[in-house]
């Protein structure tokens, strides 16, 4: 009888790191592409800061 408790208790052990390493997983794709979108925009911004000052110079 405890051998079958035993086994339950590792069964859901081995269920809930499954759905851990799961939810990781999500979470690290989720960060890789935040990081990629943030990359970008830090990209945009620098093109943006170029293009202020000859944009002012032009207009005047």
């Amino acid at each position: 009888f405890m051998i079958k408790i035993l086994e339950s208790k590792l069964s859901s052990a081995q269920k809930d790191v499954i759905s851990i390493q799961s939810d990781s997983l999500k979470k690290e794709t989720e960060i890789a592409s935040l990081k990629s979108k943030i990359a970008k925009l830090e990209n945009i911004k620098s093109k943006l800061e170029e293009a202020k000052p000859r944009d002012y110079v032009l207009s005047k």
